[in-house]
């Protein structure tokens, strides 16, 4: 176990006659810190051993959750497959919610477990979280494509994902996603500010989510801190780290309240800390203070924390930058800058920003031979880096044409589309006009014909009528008129005669 020098930790802002209050705290805590900082891994393998003759799908369940929040990093992932098998078993909406986004940035770089992922994300009944989770799991992919897509065939995907990004689906989980993509495709050609333009209209998509999809929003900040950070916009910078540090201290309370006692989130605090320290222009001597206090805090408690920050020590570094405290920072980049070198997967971003502080460092001091090296080779790293940012603006300025122009032929077709639209609707109220004058006109014929068959039916009531009267006055009871009944006349029929 590493220990922290006090004096190193609070050179100029921690009052002596406060020490002896300082160091009882310190007796407090360093019980807990030394029972951290031996690693869980071990008690990982031991409860391995009981989940072996565990009883119930619950007691095993509790057990693998114990197992993969003790477990290393590194030894996290069978742990996390069998959990999730586990869940669907159950139907355990809880874990299949918490495990599928974990599992996704835990297995990031293997593109043939999205499909797996996904199966797990269709088994979860709520809809906001299932469409969540879902897009946890595309994201991650899309950033993977984006590491290893070959020059050639970005612009192709760009624009590919510009088409999905120009038609809104009115679902905010998949216009997000075609959102997301572009954040990510953009980001790996150029950082400038069309990548700020699409990181700023996504910040406003992803405030809109519910609140309980906080996986999303880890992603979100964790790619906004890394951004601001490296164009230099030191306060939006911030602000995304506190964001995300917010959000991991109501993710803690959370799985502390639901009985997680190994889950922790040492790693991921110590990150946003670093992260801020590294943008100590933007901060006051206060905060610097607090932040490099709570790394060195983590680094005992956390046996991962402790090896970065007692290997590389960029907290320190940055700290010691901020108070301009040159001679004792010199050594420690020096060691940084070396480490650094040694790593095949080393940020150039830092690693040029190191370089930049040891040659101001160097100069302070008067180590004329330090700063004559680091000199050089920082100039190539500038160099490079100049090369780089003209080759990323071109790839800007051409995604940015290509983009409008796709809008423009957008557009344009829409108009078309409605022009189209808009004729073929005059077509149809033509059509619609003539249809209603011929029925108008087919409407007055027969009512015209209509009036003259009333007219003529009239008329010949009126002759019936007429003559009705006619036969009446000529057959005036059934008998001629003027005509006498004989009465009293006898038959000359021969019959009669007889």
């Amino acid at each position: 176990m590493r220990y922290i020098n006090l004096y190193n930790l609070f050179p100029t802002y921690f009052p002596v006659k406060h020490l002896k209050s300082f160091l009882l705290i310190i007796a407090l805590v360093i019980p807990t810190m030394v029972c951290h900082a031996i690693g869980t891994q071990e008690i990982a393998d031991s409860l391995k051993v009981r989940l072996a003759v565990a009883k119930t799908q619950s007691d095993s369940l509790r057990l693998l959750y114990d197992i993969f929040d003790a477990s290393d990093q590194g030894r996290k992932e069978p742990v996390g497959w069998e959990l999730l098998d586990l869940a669907v078993r159950m139907n355990h909406q809880v874990a299949l919610i918490d495990m599928v986004p974990q599992m996704a940035s835990l297995t990031r770089k293997q593109l043939k477990n999205d499909r797996k992922l996904l199966y797990y994300a269709s088994n979860i009944e709520d809809r906001d979280h299932r469409k969540a989770c879902e897009l946890f799991v595309h994201v991650q992919r899309a950033m993977d494509e984006a590491s290893y897509i070959p020059e050639e065939d970005l612009r192709d995907a760009i624009l590919r994902y510009a088409k999905e990004d120009m038609t809104p689906k009115n679902d905010l989980f998949e216009d997000i996603l075609d959102l997301y993509r572009m954040v990510v495709f953009v980001g790996a050609g150029a950082r400038g500010n069309l990548y700020l333009e699409y990181l700023n209209r996504l910040e406003k998509m992803i405030s809109r989510l519910p609140p309980d999809c906080y996986y999303i929003r880890n992603l979100f900040y964790t790619t906004s801190a890394i951004c601001h950070s490296q164009n230099g916009n030191y306060r939006k910078a911030i602000e995304a780290d506190q964001a995300l540090i917010d959000v991991i201290s109501h993710l803690e309370e959370r799985y502390h309240s639901m009985g997680r006692t190994y889950r922790n989130y040492d790693r991921y605090y110590y990150i946003c800390y670093r992260r801020m320290l590294s943008n100590y222009k933007g901060l006051t001597k206060e905060e610097i203070k607090d932040y490099y206090a709570k790394c060195a805090l983590l680094a005992e408690e956390n046996r991962e924390v402790a090896d970065d920050f007692y290997g590389e020590g960029r907290p320190t570094i940055y700290r010691l930058m901020a108070e301009k405290d040159y001679a004792a920072l010199v050594p420690r980049l020096k060691k940084a800058i070396q480490m650094m070198k040694d790593k095949s997967t080393a940020n150039s971003n830092i690693y040029r920003d190191l370089l930049g502080m040891l040659v101001i460092a160097s100069d302070s001091i008067g180590d004329s031979a330090t700063t004559l090296t680091a000199l050089k080779e920082y100039n190539m790293e500038l160099e490079q880096q100049l090369k780089s940012n003209s080759e990323e603006a071109y790839r800007e300025l051409q995604t940015r044409y290509d983009v409008e122009t796709l809008k423009a032929e957008r557009n344009e077709s829409e108009m078309l589309r409605r022009d189209s639209e808009l004729m073929a609707g005059q077509k149809v109220i033509t059509v619609a006009l003539v249809a209603l004058l011929i029925f108008v006109i087919l409407l007055m014929v027969i009512y015209r014909k209509n009036f003259t068959l009333k007219q003529r039916v009239r008329d010949l009531k009126k002759e019936t009528t007429q003559l009705h009267k006619t036969v009446e006055r000529l057959l005036h009871d059934g008998k001629p008129a003027g005509t006498v009944e004989v009465k009293g006349l006898r038959s000359t029929s021969p019959d009669d005669k007889r």
